[in-house]
């Protein structure tokens, strides 16, 4: 198996007829990539990943489609969906689980608390100011536009102009020099489809507290955040290690790697989705088919290579030693 750029993948599959009447060969990859990453939790776009988070709510990073097993601290933590807060046999609202003074002696449970357009919701009422790192004069930065709740309890809608950001956050000044319209929750963020650079947004609270509310990628019109909570404690910080399922972001630069470990199931959904747009349902399932069984059966040949591992009983506390009998 061998990774692919996206500049080796335009190159390798720009012939026709995969792009039935679009010459954006980049495009149809990008759609053949989210289509295939769709169709089943494939091994090959799990990932291990370490986060850190001070509070027991926690953001997955955009292009990080959920959790699948999870450790806080240490400790092996089980997750729970979205209903886990509605049933009638489990702890019902966890914010007001915390406010009658439970507590866990140790972290057990992980609650999924659904999609966010922002990685932190407004901590108060706060001013916001959008920021990138390349914003030409001549060719300003396309605006994103926010709805949320303000501090009176309406619903509010600003656009907000990108400003030039540099490392880390921005300046008291940039916060009043846009807009004064405050926040108090969030509801929605959406990019103009002309963006073309990563646009981080801020939030100011009423006593000066600056945080960074999200960072969105420039192809993602409407960005969204898989949120999760620690349940039964307000302490932090919390040492989250996760193996996670990836949602692909639109591959924008030849150098981004292609997620996937061959470029053959991407030709294939690329047929399939030329031979639905020809109308030929029976000959595009056979494509789709064909690309799901391909990457099925490399999943099949990487649970193959892995090396037998005998572990030594009489280490206690180790890992486990190969046994002399392995050592061929």
């Amino acid at each position: 198996m061998k990774d692919y750029t996206f500049g080796q993948a335009k190159k390798l599959l720009s012939k026709a007829p995969y792009l039935h009447g679009t010459t954006d060969v980049g495009e149809q990859i990008n759609n053949a990539v989210s289509a295939l990453a769709g169709l089943n939790g494939w091994e090959c776009l799990r990932r291990l990943v370490r986060l850190f988070s001070a509070t027991p709510v926690f953001s997955l990073p955009q292009g990080v489609a959920g959790l699948v097993r999870v450790c806080v601290n240490g400790t092996p933590a089980s997750l729970r969906g979205t209903d886990y807060q509605f049933l009638h046999s489990g702890p019902g609202d966890l914010d007001n689980y915390l406010k009658q003074g439970f507590s866990l002696l140790r972290t057990a449970e992980v609650a999924d608390l659904g999609f966010s357009p922002v990685m932190h919701q407004p901590e108060d009422a706060m001013v916001l100011v959008a920021t990138a790192m390349h914003v030409d004069d001549g060719h300003p930065q396309a605006p994103l536009t926010v709805a949320g709740v303000s501090p009176t309890g309406e619903r509010v809608s600003t656009r907000l102009d990108v400003l030039q950001g540099e490392a880390g956050a921005p300046g008291y000044e940039a916060f009043y020099q846009g807009q004064e319209q405050p926040f108090m929750s969030i509801e929605s963020v959406v990019l103009d489809p002309f963006a073309d650079d990563y646009i981080t947004l801020w939030g100011m609270s009423r006593r000066g507290r600056i945080v960074m509310l999200g960072h969105y990628h420039p192809s993602v019109s409407v960005p969204k955040f898989r949120q999760y909570r620690i349940k039964g404690t307000r302490r932090g910080p919390f040492d989250i290690l996760a193996e996670v399922r990836v949602d692909p972001l639109p591959l924008v630069n030849d150098d981004d790697v292609i997620p996937l470990p061959s470029l053959e199931p991407v030709r294939l959904m690329m047929l399939y989705e030329h031979q639905v747009a020809m109308n030929e349902l029976q000959s595009a399932q056979q494509y789709m088919q064909q690309a799901m069984q391909w990457l099925q059966q490399m999943q099949v040949a990487d649970n193959t290579v892995q090396a037998p591992v005998v572990q030594n009983v009489l280490f206690e506390g180790s890992g486990g030693d190969i046994e002399p009998s392995w050592n061929l």
